[in-house]
C-alpha cells in the first residue's frame, strides 16, 4: 500500500485524485474569464452611461454654451426620433403595449435629462440668453409630445399612440433645423 507521500505531487490517492489539478486548472480558467466578463460588462456600462450624461459645467463664452445648446439639441432630437420609430412600429401594430410604453418612457427620460440638464447651465452673456429663448421652446414641444405619446402608450391606447406622430415629426423637424443653424 502507498501513502500519500509516495503519491504524485497534488495527489491524495484517492481514484479520482489524479483529476484534482485540471480540475483547479478549469476552475482557476473559468474565474479569469468571469472577472474578464465582469471587467468588460463594467467597461461597457461606463461607455453607455457616458454617452448619457449631459455636460453640466459652467458656459464661459458664447461658443461653449452654443455647443452645450447643440448637444442638448441633438439628445432631444434622438429622442423623438427613437420615439417616431416606436410610434410607426405601434401604427404597423408590430409591437405590443408594454413595449411600446417602456421604449416611449425611455426616449421621454432622454429628452427631459437633457433639457433639465440644459437648463441649469448659466447663459453669459445677452447673446445666449437669446439662444436659450430659442431652444426652450423647442424642448418643451418635444417633451409634451413625448408625454403624450408615453401617456397614450401606458393606457395600451395604441390608436392614440399613433396620433402623437405628427407632434413628433414637427419636433423632430424643429430639432434638426436648430442643430443645423449651430454647427
Amino acid at each position: 500500500m502507498s501513502s500519500v507521500a509516495d503519491c504524485p505531487e497534488g495527489d491524495t490517492g484517492d481514484a479520482d485524485s489524479h483529476h484534482a489539478p485540471t480540475t483547479r486548472l478549469a476552475f482557476s480558467a473559468l474565474v479569469r474569464r468571469a472577472d474578464l466578463g465582469i471587467v468588460v460588462g463594467v467597461m461597457v456600462l461606463a461607455l453607455v452611461l457616458a454617452g448619457c450624461i449631459q455636460p453640466v459645467g459652467p458656459a464661459w463664452d458664447f461658443d461653449s454654451y452654443e455647443a452645450k445648446a447643440k448637444h442638448t439639441a441633438e439628445t432631444a432630437l434622438s429622442g423623438i426620433e427613437t420615439a417616431r420609430l416606436t410610434v410607426q412600429t405601434a401604427k404597423n401594430d408590430d409591437a405590443f403595449a408594454p413595449f411600446v410604453a417602456v421604449a416611449l418612457s425611455d426616449a421621454e427620460g432622454e429628452a427631459a435629462n437633457a433639457h433639465a440638464t440644459f437648463d441649469k447651465v448659466q447663459p453669459p452673456s445677452q447673446k445666449a440668453d437669446d439662444l436659450r429663448d430659442e431652444l426652450d421652446p423647442l424642448l418643451v414641444r418635444a417633451d409634451d409630445a413625448l408625454s403624450n405619446a408615453r401617456i397614450a402608450a401606458r393606457r395600451a391606447d395604441l390608436g392614440e399612440v399613433a396620433k402623437q406622430a405628427k407632434a413628433l415629426t414637427r419636433s423632430a423637424k424643429e430639432l434638426k433645423a436648430f442643430v443645423e443653424a449651430h454647427s
